[in-house]
């Protein structure tokens, strides 16, 4: 079975190799795409390539975000992109707390995403269209998701993949968008800001204490035995004065 020719979008990575018959199937893909790769090793030269068509946030914008289709998927010709930070009404629904409380993010924002044409309509693309966020300045973009709010409150997990300082994903609607930034078990860095200083042998303290308990245990468990005591507290001071530092 061959293919006379097809269209394939940026988001695919992977081509089975009998799919396509070197003397008469056309691809019709993006340049530098996994496609347009998978053409040029098997040796494919009937190959048209598509128009990319970038839409930019608004410069005042509280992220950057571009994104990518093609005439087909993003049809309308004064198309602009409109984003802003979610209100906290917003995502006071009992279905949308919920699902973020299990997320048990370290951090969470949340932001419109919206097409809109030449009358201020919102729109919604005709297809798959490539998304580009530049990852806000406090979150770590190793460790964030992203996920789509969908109507019933449920969150999508929408696969995006960390580069060069943005995160990419595919979608065919836009609407409610959470960057979730996940937590990290980094041993010692008991307040989860990244670093391992005074600031978390106080909290350490405050935990043995009774004062401010832990809600992510795993980082205070000093020396692995499975319990948080004044061993971990002498651990933690050790290692920050230098006399045995954490491996």
């Amino acid at each position: 079975f061959h293919l006379n020719s097809i269209t394939i979008p940026e988001s695919v990575n992977y081509i089975d190799e009998f799919c396509f018959d070197s003397g008469t199937n056309k691809i019709i893909c993006y340049k530098d795409s996994y496609a347009h790769k998978f053409a040029i090793e098997h040796n494919l030269s009937n190959i048209e390539f598509l128009a990319k068509k970038n839409v930019e946030s608004k410069t005042e914008a509280p992220i950057k975000i571009t994104v990518s289709g093609n005439k087909d998927t993003l049809p309308e010709s004064n198309v602009t992109l409109d984003v802003s930070q979610a209100k906290s009404e917003e995502l006071e629904t009992p279905e949308i707390k919920e699902n973020i409380k299990i997320l048990d993010a370290e951090k969470t924002l949340a932001y419109n995403i919206d097409l809109k044409n030449d009358k201020d309509e919102k729109i919604q693309p005709n297809g798959s269209i490539k998304v580009s966020l530049e990852v806000p300045e406090e979150m770590d973009g190793v460790n964030c998701k992203i996920f789509r709010v969908e109507e019933d409150g449920t969150l999508t997990d929408m696969n995006a993949v960390f580069k060069d300082g943005k995160l990419y994903f595919y979608t065919e609607h836009f609407s409610l968008y959470i960057i979730a930034q996940e937590k990290t078990n980094t041993l010692g860095d008991v307040n989860g800001d990244g670093l391992i200083d005074i600031v978390d042998l106080q909290r350490l303290y405050a935990h043995l204490n009774g004062s401010n308990p832990l809600e992510n245990k795993a980082v205070g468990d000093i020396n692995g035995d499975g319990l948080i005591d004044i061993v971990d507290l002498q651990r933690l001071y050790a290692h920050l004065n230098g006399s045995n530092p954490l491996s």
